[in-house]
């Protein structure tokens, strides 16, 4: 049985791995640990991940290389989430599928929905299950 991933973990791409197999996934975190570790989960796990620690930084990566997924903290040192999905969704001229992240409570999983999230899930994430999620929509 494979184990499991976790956030510590660097294994690097297998060879011959087809790193974009899922997409463009864009990644907003500000903790820059948390950020690098789990960009490099999505990537094992077939993703092309760019990563933002901010609004601003990533609604131009948004715009510029059109990601399907972003994910994102949900609560973030320049904008909380309600607004941030809000501002993606305006300022995108694509479909993309928004995945926040958040330590607020489960009752704020449907605010966060009704924001403009696709999915939302509580921190510390399981990444596997997030990727998996992804896969199935």
């Amino acid at each position: 049985m494979p184990r499991k991933l976790k956030s510590t973990d660097s294994v690097p791409l297998r060879d011959g791995a087809d790193a974009s197999a899922h997409g463009c996934l864009l990644l907003v975190e500000d903790n820059d640990d948390l950020r690098g570790s789990t960009a490099q989960l999505f990537r094992l796990l077939g993703w092309d991940v760019l990563t933002a620690s901010g609004m601003r930084a990533a609604v131009e990566l948004a715009m510029e290389h059109r990601p399907t997924v972003i994910v994102t903290e949900a609560i973030l040192p320049d904008v909380r989430g309600y607004n941030f999905a809000r501002t993606l969704r305006s300022a995108v001229e694509h479909d993309i599928t928004l995945v926040a992240l958040t330590r607020l409570s489960e009752q704020s999983f449907d605010e966060l929905r009704a924001a403009g999230f696709d999915l939302v899930f509580a921190k510390p994430i399981d990444v596997e299950l997030v990727h998996a999620q992804l896969v199935r929509t």
